[in-house]
Parts: structure tokens; C-alpha cells; sequence
């Protein structure tokens, strides 16, 4: 009930609340390295395997 409660009063206190672009970019960045160095690793050994990070245009 506490968390219920402590939640409410974020939600209705009026302020903005914005996300952390910076922190967001770095993680993304770290799943792209992630993403591209298992896809070097079964492309190597003939595996085939989806993107996890899309590509950008």
C-alpha cells in the first residue's frame, strides 16, 4: 500500500519528469556493441541469428 501511495503522490505532484537521455543513449550504445559482437561471433561459425538493435536509416 505504501508503494501505491508514494507513487500516487509522484504521479499528481505536477512535476516533469524527464529521463536520463544521456544514460539511455550509453546503454543503448553498449547493446549495439553487444548485438554487432555475437553477430561476428555466429556469422564466424555459419549461424544465423536476428539483429537485437535495428540498424538506423
Amino acid at each position: 500500500m505504501k508503494t501505491f501511495a508514494l507513487s500516487n503522490k509522484a504521479f499528481n505532484s505536477g512535476q516533469d519528469i524527464k529521463p536520463d537521455l544521456g544514460v539511455s543513449l550509453e546503454q543503448l550504445r553498449r547493446y549495439k556493441e553487444a548485438d554487432e559482437s555475437l553477430q561476428a561471433a555466429c556469422f564466424s561459425r555459419g549461424i544465423e541469428t536476428p539483429r537485437l538493435v535495428a540498424k538506423a536509416k
